[in-house]
């Protein structure tokens, strides 16, 4: 009967599902097959008890090892199957979370054979599962978002600087867990002055600081996802207006959740902005240099003078975009040093691009003495051209005998060479020299250098000649 499988519940106290289940009541009797194995193993005792609850854990534990190595063995089959495919890492995404929510269920139907004393059943089973329930859903979640971190960084052609796959996972935890945390504060009976400092402090901070973080991140994704795309047709869009619309992106952003932290902490935020606008004068007036450099960088990206890459000369400065902000663009000089120029005076002066088609301009000029003749002169041009098409960055080239020089016959050479950087430059250059210089030498032709004829009419005391 039943009554041998009765629990005695002291008033007052909860009484667990599993002991209403075989309660003396009769109300819900448990069924006749698990009372006879209850009967069987001996579970009117302690030990019987527990004998029951080892093999409910048993069996979650065994069960939760086939379905772990199940899926596992099922992501590899598919892996080899359909390589690239999703399917593989979306198995391996449910394995561990699938294993926790399989032994915590077993668990509690074990904990249920145990007759545990109602407050006792009550903490375990208001607590410790739910805890273990959400272990596994929290698993659950952070796998996923990793694997969305990977589909979107796989997705990209190449890895961007601005794009780090651990920031943004990272960012979406937190999100995850402070939710998490929230839920658990509710569930908790805090005083009311805590409880406020945790929704309306803490919470509210770190939503804003990790959701702040992940429109940066997003922008900057979309950023790259953008110029990929343009980069694989002949749109005339430049890259770097698409680097300009996302930092205005982002200042536009940090203005709009500066004006809801504002109007959180009781700050009109309307009354405000009628204040400045008296001030507004004077700070147009004070920004006006910022102004017109943020006016000369848009100018810039829409006439296309130039792009980060690109091998730039005006005036003294000669060097490789390193990168164009709203106010400034830095130089790399081909000495090596850093300049940084505002885009005004950039934009107002006479800019020379010596970059095309990823390829950088390189000028020399090889000079010869005024006694070679015609036929040397080809024979250089001839050994310069051979010099030029052999060396491996050299795309393209010309030799153009251009002038006859004070003192020398002047072959200025124009290569379009791949160089990114002074030293890609300087190690070309030096190269090409060294050839020059042992190509000439072998075919006895002379380089000219800085010489004086000086013609005497006559000495003095001599008839002149």
């Amino acid at each position: 009967m039943s009554h041998a499988l009765a629990t005695i519940t002291p008033p007052g106290e909860v009484t667990p599902p599993s002991v209403i289940s075989r309660g003396v009541d009769g109300s819900a009797p448990a069924s006749v097959q698990f009372q006879a194995a209850m009967e069987w193993l001996g579970a009117n005792s302690d030990a019987g008890r527990w004998l029951v609850f080892s093999l409910f854990l048993l069996a979650g534990l065994a069960t939760s090892w086939l379905v772990f190595h199940f899926l596992r063995r099922q992501a590899r089959k598919e892996a080899t199957l359909h390589p690239g495919s999703l399917v593989p890492a979306l198995l391996k995404t449910f394995g561990l979370p699938a294993s926790i929510f399989i032994v915590t269920y077993f668990l509690s139907m074990g904990v249920d054979t145990l007759g545990l004393p109602g407050w006792l059943w009550l903490r375990v089973d208001s607590t410790l599962f739910p805890v273990l329930y959400g272990l596994a859903a929290l698993v659950l979640i952070f796998q996923l978002i990793d694997l969305l971190v990977i589909v979107i960084r796989n997705s990209m052609k190449n890895d961007h600087p601005h794009f780090e796959k651990k920031i943004i996972s990272r960012v979406l935890k937190v999100l995850v867990v402070t939710f998490f945390l929230s839920m658990a504060v509710d569930s908790m009976e805090l005083p009311g002055w805590l409880w406020e400092r945790f929704h309306y402090t803490l919470f509210p901070i770190i939503y804003g600081v990790a959701i702040l973080t992940l429109i940066f991140r997003f922008i900057d994704i979309a950023a790259l996802l953008f110029k990929n795309k343009i980069s694989n047709t002949q749109s005339h869009v430049d890259t770097n207006l698409t680097n300009l619309i996302s930092r205005v992106l982002k200042a536009v952003t940090i203005l709009i959740a500066l004006v809801v932290i504002l109007d959180n902490v009781g700050i009109k935020v309307t009354a405000m902005l009628t204040g400045l606008g008296f001030f507004g004068a004077a700070i147009a007036l004070a920004a006006q240099h910022t102004l017109a450099n943020v006016f000369a960088s848009v100018n810039i990206l829409m006439d296309k003078m130039y792009k980060v890459g690109d091998r730039i000369k005006f005036g003294e400065y000669d060097g490789f975009v390193q990168d164009m902000g709203l106010r400034s663009t830095k130089i790399r000089a081909l000495t090596g040093e850093m300049i940084i120029l505002p885009n005004k005076d950039i934009s107002d002066r006479q800019i020379r691009n010596m970059t095309r088609d990823g390829a950088s301009l390189i000028e020399t000029t090889v000079s010869l003495t005024y006694a070679a003749s015609r036929s040397r002169i080809e024979e250089a041009m001839g050994l310069l051209s051979g010099i030029f098409e052999k060396c491996p960055e050299v795309v393209s080239h010309s030799i153009v005998f251009k002038t006859f020089g004070a003192y020398s016959m002047d072959l200025n050479c124009y290569l379009m060479a791949r160089y990114t950087n002074a030293g890609e430059y300087s190690r070309i250059l030096t190269g090409l020299n060294l050839q020059i210089k042992e190509a000439f030498d072998a075919a006895g032709l002379a380089f000219a250098f800085p010489t004086q004829t000086i013609e005497v009419q006559s000495l003095p005391g001599k008839p002149s000649a």
